[in-house]
């Protein structure tokens, strides 16, 4: 089966220009997929966000996005950002901050 290769059209995010912002495909915001509890919802949202500030390949995309998603659950935290009242915003810096630091690629 042939493929056609996929066009460059802009450089990755970096970090701190990934925006928080919910878009139409993601959904929801944090608040609201994690007062539903739509964990669907809640991985596409994160992988979304592991994909717009990482500069990897889909493979490493899709571990970065399982192990952050194990990580946030099984501490607790998805359950922390509703009783502590975080915001939409502080929700989204927060899971950032949780990520791996990747090597710049310069």
């Amino acid at each position: 089966m042939a493929t056609k290769a996929l066009t460059h059209v802009a450089p990755r995010a970096r970090r701190d220009q990934v925006s928080l912002e919910v878009t139409p495909r993601q959904g929801g915001g944090w608040r609201e997929l994690l007062t539903e509890e739509d964990g669907d919802a809640i991985w596409d949202k994160l992988s979304h966000l592991v994909r717009s500030s990482h500069a990897n390949p889909q493979a490493t995309s899709d571990l970065t996005t399982q192990e952050l998603f194990l990580h946030l659950l099984t501490s607790g935290r998805f359950r922390a950002y509703i009783e502590l009242g975080f915001s939409e915003d502080e929700i989204g810096l927060d899971i950032l901050s949780c990520l791996p630091e990747q090597p710049r690629r310069d």
